[in-house]
């Protein structure tokens, strides 16, 4: 669709969801097995791209992934109890991304490496389908998109 809003006034029906899309679409949720899952995953994965170029990257990213999974260890010591079988922690977004520095040397100045290497990957595995010899993805889709989704909340926590 091409409309210009310029000079336009915009009504929205049900805005007062509106916030609450826009948290969404910057929220993540993922279990400590999810995490783990991709870990390996990319782990098994850079064992098998051996020298390929796009090796770096899967390393890269398993180490994000590996600090992730260290991170959530640490924090699971630190939930209290907020209801029946369920418990939670609460950092501020500063805290979260000293976090994210320490636990998996993510900072504002070496972010854009860390989604240049979730593209690589993505184009290396999407080049690997292609190849009729080889019918085992390197890194599973549902491991991919755990870290681009990773990238995605931390893109916006990094603003």
């Amino acid at each position: 669709m091409d409309i210009s809003l310029d000079d336009a006034i915009v009504v929205l029906d049900e805005a007062h969801n509106i916030e609450d899309v826009c948290r969404e679409s910057a929220s993540l949720d993922l279990s400590m097995e999810t995490i783990k899952d991709a870990y390996v995953a990319f782990d098994n994965g850079c064992e098998r791209t051996g020298t390929k170029h796009s090796s770096s990257a899967h390393s890269r990213i398993r180490q994000v992934l590996k600090g992730f999974q260290n991170w959530l260890v640490w924090a699971s010591t630190r939930t209290k109890v907020t209801g029946f079988q369920s418990e939670s922690a609460f950092w501020s977004g500063s805290e979260a991304l000293e976090f994210f520095e320490s636990y998996s040397n993510i900072t504002v100045d070496n972010f854009h490496l860390l989604t240049e290497c979730v593209t690589e990957v993505r184009t290396f595995e999407q080049e690997m389908k292609k190849d009729p010899r080889n019918n085992d993805p390197t890194i599973p889709e549902a491991a991919q998109q755990v870290a681009s989704n990773l990238m995605t909340v931390i893109n916006f926590m990094l603003r």
